[in-house]
């Protein structure tokens, strides 16, 4: 801490390049085509991404699905026999959390980027 209060000048965090990036990405459209299918066992869902490439973990595939669930209105284990439930998309655009609202109300609304600055108008709001 004391190396970089005596330092002349603060360096600017760097954001990390990785950032909205994940080895689920490719697979999303198909999780989600057979998820609407009826098709909803992780396990059955993570052995056929695998044979198609996939190198992520079964965690990474459980909170998607995870997802998918929640947006139906159901748990991932208490699947409503014998009722159809409503067709479920995926998000393009990432949820407003609290951490980020409050980054965007609290930022200085000259320094938000043209998407930041539309959420800060509350134009383009996906509430989690």
């Amino acid at each position: 801490m004391q190396r970089y209060l005596l330092t002349p000048h603060f360096r600017e965090r760097q954001a990390r390049s990785d950032c909205g990036k994940s080895l689920l990405n490719p697979y999303k459209d198909y999780l989600l085509q057979q998820y609407n299918r009826g098709r909803r066992r992780v396990k059955d869902l993570f052995r056929e991404i695998q044979k198609q490439g996939y190198a992520g973990s079964y965690r990474t595939v459980t909170r998607y699905v995870r997802q998918l669930a929640q947006a139906q209105g159901v748990e991932l284990r208490k699947y409503p026999t014998g009722r159809q439930l409503p067709k479920v998309v995926d998000q393009k655009r990432p949820v407003l959390t609290a951490r980020r609202a409050a980054f965007l109300v609290l930022r200085q609304s000259e320094k938000l980027n043209a998407r930041e600055y539309k959420l800060h108008t509350l134009d383009d709001i996906n509430l989690a």
